[in-house]
């Protein structure tokens, strides 16, 4: 299924979601609350008060300041407005329109006066479905305790995401982490081009993200190694 997503917000957060999705050659609705700064994203190709050196295809995008519109074009919704608006960016959104999406939070923080964490908060306000809220929380904890990272739910709820022309599987139910650190984005991309025809030892591999890109740019053997048997063979299904 090719998913729609929708980008909640204009500022330097959402700005990189929607410069990194765009740059994977994704299509997004983004609400952008200012009119006078869509006419300009799609004039300059840049937004001009958020990371405006970052450059977007512009024809891959579908901008709107009305956000019943964007949320009605999308399936997936990113939340990227700071908490102590988020409030104020839904008051007129209809509790039916979200009861059939799926929403991510890029959101850090409470929401204000109801001190409420972002899940919290959408069940409260709008009754949204609780199988569709993701709610992670890395804590505190010495390093001798592991239970933060041992299998949270059994739902295996998998689906494929893209990422530079490559496929890779995510899981927001069943671990803390979700399978692909989006952070490690740009040196995976290194990856792919550096290491053609090398001998590559991917070691603490994960689910073997760097194994994938290392073997999609031409490395002579990749070899991936984890103390997780779980986690190798969510790796053998990626690079199948």
């Amino acid at each position: 299924m090719d998913y729609r997503f929708g980008i909640i917000g204009s500022g330097s957060w959402a700005t990189a979601l929607v410069k990194i999705l765009t740059d994977n050659n994704q299509k997004v609705n983004w609400w952008i609350r200012n009119s006078p700064i869509i006419e300009q994203i799609k004039k300059r190709r840049h937004n001009p008060h958020y990371l405006s050196s970052a450059y977007f295809d512009v024809s891959l995008l579908s901008m709107s300041d009305d956000i019943n519109k964007i949320i009605d074009e999308s399936d997936i919704l990113v939340l990227a407005v700071p908490s102590a608006y988020i409030k104020q960016v839904l008051t007129n959104v209809p509790a039916s329109t979200l009861q059939n999406k799926k929403i991510l939070s890029a959101i850090k923080g409470l929401v204000p006066q109801q001190d409420l964490l972002l899940n919290e908060f959408l069940l409260n306000e709008f009754n949204f479905p609780i199988e569709n809220i993701y709610c992670r929380e890395r804590k505190k904890q010495s390093h001798r305790e592991k239970e933060q990272y041992e299998k949270q739910d059994s739902a295996e709820d998998f689906f494929k995401v893209e990422e530079n022309g490559l496929e890779f599987l995510v899981n927001l139910t069943d671990y803390l982490d979700t399978g692909l650190f989006l952070d490690h984005r740009i040196t995976r991309g290194m990856v792919r081009k550096e290491f053609a025809h090398k001998r590559v030892l991917n070691l603490f591999a994960y689910t073997g993200s760097f194994s994938v890109y290392a073997a999609s740019g031409n490395a002579a053997e990749v070899t991936t190694v984890d103390l997780s048997k779980t986690y190798l063979e969510w790796a053998k299904i990626i690079l199948s």
